[in-house]
């Protein structure tokens, strides 16, 4: 550690008066690694620098707002959006509170109008109220869970190139959670989810799946956003007998029959990518005609293997003739080659199934190199990033989705105007997915009687209760088949040029 003169900073008794702690706190924080000073006087004092005194006055803000000192030094070291997933984890707590004080000054008014008032039985009344001594954690009863922590765990990736799917997945999880709690919770329990990046990588999926059933007891789970994640993520929480629901996974046998792995406890509120495709092509070649074409497929995952082995498929069975099939790896950052070789095709529609940008990539470098067609693809054209990212060069591209904007379904107004006002803008396919999601836990978790003493059978009491979802939601009403897919509408959508989709028309429900 550095020798420094006092000059240079703050000793420890002054940071000590400027924050209000005391000297034994100061050290305590040295000792856990918290906040360190950035060296010692001659004396062998501890002395703090301007980051050191911002970073502390950072953490005393925190504590006030109630996390803990190991919560606090694991948020800072991981940065901003772990500091704002902590701070989204007190907000059932203080929802709690919120509640413990209404229903006080409930009691309160009942009881002191009746004295008030003057009545032969007010001190009856007074008798009557509840009498607690632990007004901060009220018992449930059979109508209320008041008092009551309902977990949710989600892994999402948050980086790296799922983070397209991840981040608005995300938003919609998190919004789907506050809305919960504003109305009251499920029962007077309140939603707590925790957020876990998996940084679009499988093996990291499948640590944070272990993880959030494990170390952080959730009931259910959210995820992951893409489907070859998915498959390394699945199976931990089937063989952990939690369910977990797949919230944009289009990929073949992520539930159902053809599952490589058990998959009861798993759950989809996306399309296949099979249907989505089907749906897509269907409608396409009813408006347009037979085509020529070109698929251009990213081979190394699952979800754009699955794809591009569709068209390659079922093409004809559409009246389209493929005069190509390119495949490539997601991870390449120079495209153009495999771009020339289909405008060389002369093809008048280039099928994408990819992940990440790369649909937005291939479009633009095909736009560059003359090409005037149309593009076609699934469930990856569908991403608010992806059409912001494709700009002019995606106007008119089309893909089927699961959602539209203007849909008409009951709550969906509601929903598109809360995103924008929380988010600053529209909603994609894959928020409102995650936000459904949450909507069909807490609607099983209400009617499932939970114990919320027992987490392994809540966890099967919360499964069978899925099992027989049907409710209204932004996304129209939402059932699972007995295969643990999902019933909804579809619609034919084309981009828009900017960052959003027009609709074309809907489609037959699946």
């Amino acid at each position: 550690m550095s020798v420094l003169d006092e000059s240079d900073g703050w000793t420890v008794g002054e940071l000590s008066r400027e924050t209000g702690l005391t000297v034994r706190a100061l050290h305590h924080y040295d000792e856990i690694g918290l906040l360190r000073p950035r060296g010692r006087t001659h004396a062998g004092y501890r002395l703090y620098s301007i980051e050191e005194v911002e970073r502390l006055h950072v953490i005393v803000a925190l504590r006030d707002l109630g996390l803990p000192l190991e919560q606090i030094r694991h948020a800072l070291t991981r940065g901003p959006e772990q500091v704002a997933e902590s701070l989204r984890g007190q907000l059932p707590e203080v929802e709690r509170q919120l509640l413990s004080v209404a229903l006080r000054k409930e009691r309160l008014l009942e009881v002191l109008y009746a004295l008030e008032a003057g009545t032969d039985n007010a001190f009856d009344v007074l008798r009557a109220a509840p009498c607690r001594n632990d007004d901060a954690n009220p018992k449930p009863n059979e109508n209320e869970l008041v008092g009551k922590t309902l977990k949710i765990g989600a892994v999402y990736s948050l980086t790296g190139y799922g983070n397209v799917y991840g981040n608005p997945s995300r938003n919609g999880v998190l919004m789907a959670q506050d809305d919960i709690n504003r109305s009251g919770g499920v029962l007077g329990a309140m939603v707590s989810v925790w957020v876990e990046d998996d940084s679009s990588d499988k093996t990291i999926a499948a640590r944070r799946t272990q993880s959030l059933i494990e170390d952080h007891n959730a009931i259910a789970l959210m995820g992951p956003g893409i489907s070859h994640l998915a498959a390394a993520a699945h199976p931990v929480a089937n063989t952990l007998r939690t369910p977990m629901i797949a919230s944009s996974n289009p990929g073949s046998h992520i539930v159902g029959p053809g599952c490589p792995y058990p998959c009861d406890f798993i759950f989809r509120t996306s399309m296949g990518e099979n249907e989505i495709l089907s749906a897509g092509m269907g409608a396409y070649c009813d408006s347009v005609g037979p085509q020529t074409g070109v698929l251009m497929c990213t081979s190394d995952d699952k979800n754009s293997a699955d794809g591009g082995q569709y068209v390659g498929g079922n093409a004809g069975n559409h009246g389209i003739r493929l005069s190509n099939s390119i495949e490539f790896s997601k991870t390449e950052e120079d495209v153009s080659d495999y771009v020339l070789g289909a405008v060389q095709s002369d093809p008048e529609v280039i099928f994408i199934t990819s992940v990440g940008d790369v649909p937005a990539r291939l479009m633009k470098a095909a736009r560059e190199m003359g090409f005037e067609g149309l593009f076609f693809g699934g469930g990856s054209f569908n991403p608010g990033a992806v059409t912001k990212s494709a700009g002019l060069a995606g106007r008119g591209a089309l893909s089927v989705n699961t959602w539209h904007v203007d849909n008409g379904a009951s709550g969906n107004g509601e929903f598109v105007r809360s995103y924008r006002h929380r988010f600053h803008r529209d909603p994609d396919q894959f928020a409102v997915q995650g936000y459904v999601g949450m909507l069909m836990i807490a609607d099983a978790a209400g009617r499932a009687r939970l114990s919320f003493t027992d987490v392994a059978a809540d966890r099967l009491r919360l499964h069978r209760a899925l099992e027989t979802t049907d409710i209204g939601t932004p996304m129209g009403r939402m059932r699972f088949t007995p295969q643990h897919d999902i019933a909804m509408e579809t619609y034919l959508v084309e981009m828009d040029g900017r960052a959003g989709h027009n609709l074309v028309r809907a489609t037959s429900a699946y």
